[in-house]
């Protein structure tokens, strides 16, 4: 009597991502866990998209009613920049380039202050887009500038180093700020430390607050050399923030179906990973 040999079952990769980028006009990522769609981006690739662009830019309207400022980015449309999007010029890092001479009233000292006490037209601001712009509205702005690296982000306006909200151990937090401390973070360079560095290398994160000095450094060159509106910074395209954001250690496989789109992905961020 002969016995049936049982097939073995293939072995599934628990985490895979899948980045399918040979069509010109779209790009999409898929994360998978145990074969059930985890998270799915897709983007256009017309060249479109400007949110987490900084631009340096100029105040052309500041409408009290409604406590904001339109600025000229140059991209068309004006941007709308809310006053609580507004840095307080009080000194330290600023989203406003050139102090406004304007009078504030007494008793202003140490509350919040509305946005013609902040800004006027011509002013020269740094901005950075938060949203895109709907229908006839222009995009969202805030001089809040917040750049992601692969380990850090990159937050000026912080000016201290602190821990990603989404670590919420408390032990585990305490750990990374003191870790942080070997790194000698510039006093004026404000850091978010990313819940994927607790299972970095020293290296790597040091590559990486070195990557984002560097960043910040040219930012505040062309501020400097290039009059308003300019783009300073253009946020990378989707492959490589899907990488940024979504790619962990315990990814098992990553298959890209497009050679262009993967020449760029470092193998920083590969190394560890079987890709196809």
């Amino acid at each position: 009597m002969s016995r049936r040999r049982r097939r073995k079952k293939p072995i599934i990769p628990r985490k895979i991502m899948l980045i399918n980028a040979d069509h010109p006009s779209e790009v999409r990522v898929a994360a998978l866990a145990d074969g059930i769609l985890d998270e799915l981006y897709i983007e256009r690739a017309d060249g479109g998209r400007i949110t987490g662009n900084i631009y340096k830019a100029s105040v052309t309207n500041v409408d009290k009613a409604l406590q904001a400022a339109f600025v000229d980015i140059g991209f068309g449309k004006n941007g709308f920049l809310h006053a609580s999007d507004v840095i307080p010029p009080n000194g330290g890092y600023q989203g406003i380039l050139k102090k406004p001479r304007i009078r504030r009233p007494p008793g202003s000292q140490g509350r919040k202050l509305n946005v013609e006490e902040m800004l006027r037209n011509g002013q020269e601001v740094l901005v950075q887009v938060a949203r895109e712009g709907l229908g006839h509205k222009g995009p969202s702005l805030t001089t809040y500038i917040s750049i992601p690296g692969r380990y850090l982000v990159l937050m000026p306006a912080l000016g201290k180093v602190g821990v990603s909200k989404k670590i919420e151990d408390q032990a585990l937090r305490r750990q990374l700020r003191e870790r942080m401390k070997a790194f000698s973070v510039p006093k004026e360079l404000g850091i978010i430390v990313r819940t994927v560095a607790s299972t970095a290398t020293d290296d790597e994160i040091r590559t990486d607050l070195n990557y984002l000095k560097r960043l910040w450094t040219d930012i505040r060159k062309q501020v400097r050399s290039t009059g308003p509106p300019a783009l300073l910074y253009k946020e990378s395209d989707l492959v490589t923030r899907a990488l940024r954001e979504t790619l962990t250690a315990d990814t098992d496989l990553v298959v890209v179906d497009s050679e262009a789109a993967y020449a760029p992905v470092s193998y920083t961020h590969l190394r560890a990973h079987e890709t196809v």
